[in-house]
């Protein structure tokens, strides 16, 4: 034997559960767009940019490490 009652109560909870995963998908997409914007009018640099110059200035040390050491050759003797 059922009970009309709590069967309808199943159904509203049930309905009720779907509106609210809807409405978080909806509000999670909408932030997100939102969020990708404001990011986007900021005029950050990108992971690729900044690995690039990462590697330019991982070149022009090694340059200068080398520049220094014909300039400035370490002494032989050791000193005084």
């Amino acid at each position: 034997m059922t009970n009309p009652f709590l069967d309808q109560m199943t159904k509203v909870m049930a309905d009720g559960i779907q509106l609210t995963q809807g409405m978080r998908d909806e509000m999670q997409t909408a932030f997100k767009d939102q969020a990708e914007k404001f990011f986007a009018s900021m005029n950050l640099a990108h992971t690729e940019e900044v690995e690039l110059l990462k590697a330019r200035i991982e070149a022009l040390e090694t340059k200068l490490d080398a520049f220094f050491k014909n300039v400035n050759p370490p002494s032989e003797g050791g000193g005084a």
